[in-house]
Formats: C-alpha cells, sequence, structure tokens
C-alpha cells in the first residue's frame, strides 16, 4: 500500500530532479530515498524516473502519475486543514470558480494548497464551470475568486496568471510536422487546425483563430470536446490540435496510438494561459488572503 511520504518524496525528486537535492529537502539519507522510490517503482509496476549522470528524470510514465501523487497530496492537505478547522468550530467560507481545462494546472492546485495550509480555518467551496460562465458568476457575487481561462478588458476585474504553458499539438504520427523539435505558427500554414468552439470561450477561440489565421493556418471548430473525441477528429485526419499541456499530463498514452505530441513555440495562438481573478470592489480578507496564496504559490511575489 502506498502511503503518503512516498508520494512527497516523488514529488520534491521530480521536482528536484536530484537525489542528493531532493533527500536533503525531505531530511532523510540519499540511500533511503532511493529505496523509497524504487519500492514505489516496484509497488506501481512502473519505472518513475531515469537515473543517470544529470540526475533523475521523469519517465513518460512518471508524468502522468505525477499529476495525480499531487492532486491526492493536495486533497490531503485541504482534508487535514479542514478537519482542524471543524475541531476547533470554525465555519468561514470562501467560494471559488475553477475553469473545466483548469482543474488539472499544477499552478492552480499549489495556490489551493499554499491557501490551505495558511488559512485552515477557511473552507474553500469549488464551483466547476467553463471559463465565460464562472466570470458572470464573478461580477454577480455568486463565487468569490474564480480560475479562469480567459482575462477580458474588464475594468471591473483584476487578474493574475497563475500557470502559462505552450501548447502541445496533436498530430499524427504520419504527419510531415510530426518529427519536428518544435512547431511555429509559420509551420502551420495550410494546415487545418482545430480549437474549442467560441460556445465555450469565445474570448480564447477569437485570439487564438487571429494569431493562426494570420500566419496562413485554417481554423476548423471541434465537432467533440471531450479528450477522446479530440483524439479521434485528430487521428481520422480532421486537423490538428493545439492540446493544453497540463491537461495532456493526464492522458494514458496508450490513449495516443497513431499521434505524436509535439511541442509548439508558445507563440500568442500556441499558448495557454489560467488566470485567477477577483473583483475590484467588494473584497474581503479572505479574497485577498486567497489571491496573496496564489501569488507565493505561483512565484509572482
Amino acid at each position: 500500500m502506498v502511503d503518503l511520504r512516498q508520494l512527497e518524496y516523488f514529488a520534491a525528486l521530480s521536482e528536484e530532479g536530484s537525489f542528493v537535492k531532493a533527500a536533503a529537502r525531505e531530511h532523510i539519507t540519499q540511500s533511503a530515498l532511493s529505496q523509497r522510490i524504487a519500492r514505489l517503482e516496484r509497488e506501481w509496476g512502473v519505472v518513475l524516473f531515469h537515473r543517470g549522470v544529470r540526475g533523475a528524470e521523469l519517465t513518460t510514465d512518471g508524468a502522468e502519475l505525477l499529476a495525480g501523487a499531487r492532486e491526492v497530496l493536495a486533497a490531503v492537505t485541504a482534508l487535514q486543514a479542514r478537519a482542524d478547522a471543524m475541531a476547533r468550530g470554525v465555519t468561514a467560507e470562501l467560494r471559488v470558480g475553477s475553469a473545466t481545462y483548469g482543474i488539472r494546472s499544477r499552478g492552480r492546485q499549489q495556490a489551493v494548497a499554499e491557501f490551505a495550509v495558511r488559512h485552515p480555518d477557511v473552507e474553500v467551496r469549488f464551483t466547476n464551470s467553463w471559463s465565460p460562465q464562472l466570470l458572470r458568476m464573478l461580477l454577480d457575487g455568486e463565487v468569490d475568486l474564480a480560475f479562469a481561462m480567459l482575462a477580458p478588458p474588464e475594468e471591473r476585474l483584476e487578474f493574475m496568471v497563475v500557470e502559462d504553458q505552450p501548447a502541445q499539438l496533436l498530430v499524427p504520427e504520419q504527419h510531415r510536422l510530426a518529427t519536428h523539435r518544435q512547431v511555429t505558427l509559420a509551420d502551420l500554414a495550410g494546415e487545418r487546425v482545430l480549437l474549442h468552439p467560441p460556445s465555450i470561450n469565445t474570448w480564447m477561440f477569437e485570439a487564438m483563430a487571429r494569431a493562426l489565421s494570420e500566419h496562413g493556418a485554417i481554423v476548423a471548430e471541434l465537432g467533440e470536446t471531450s479528450h477522446p473525441g479530440i483524439i479521434e477528429q485528430v487521428r481520422a485526419g480532421l486537423g490538428l490540435f493545439p492540446a493544453v499541456a497540463w491537461e495532456m499530463d493526464f492522458i494514458n498514452p496508450a490513449e495516443l496510438a497513431g499521434l505524436a505530441v509535439v511541442p509548439t513555440s508558445g507563440e500568442e495562438g500556441l499558448r495557454y494561459r489560467l488566470w485567477l481573478a477577483r473583483r475590484r470592489a467588494g473584497r474581503t480578507a479572505q479574497i485577498d488572503a486567497f489571491w496573496e496564496a496564489a501569488r507565493r504559490a505561483c512565484g509572482n511575489a
């Protein structure tokens, strides 16, 4: 049975990239850390790290499992904080909207965990929806903050970036771009590129479509927006898809048979951002505390 300490060691080694640094961070010996990681690999039946002279690098399986391990650790931290609060009879609450494609963002997870540790007396309640709906709820006072994948020019709101990553391009493995080390906007001239329809996020669709079209790409809308549906559309040759990097961490590589995942340049149009939004007026101490926790967690201090 995997224990939490093993997950903590797994996360530490992935972040430090070195057994020496991770062991020092976790206050154990290097040999003990190596033994715990090896035990975890035996229990899960997968190799999590490539060991070499440059340190420890995550394998494909390791990267996929790391995202889940971080979710577990964040959930346990929040659960313990909530239990402590209940024991003290504290019932403070903060309502946070969470974008459908932002839930797995590491920046979001770190922000929530940072707040939970520093403010165990506040319960965070999440509402999951598409980004435009969440911002409407924020303006209407139905949520206190919102993680959203858009930042429109709205003077009543303030935005802070918590995740900013280049897209990863899904292409058929026989496609001319499948072997590129990195795909740029110019490389996509003449290619049919699939985007989430504007009904999901008009602001993001228009921003990405504009940049792609200016470089000669043919923009089309996805017919199905679930992960399996997107994969099947690319596999069927209906177009290429710039995927959200932190979402790709949760897709089983076996599901991508026949496809290649190619890094992109991260130019506008090939980049995804997740923002934290709050109202400029009517804020509370709890809202500001969450904002500051996110700033610290995401390195925006």
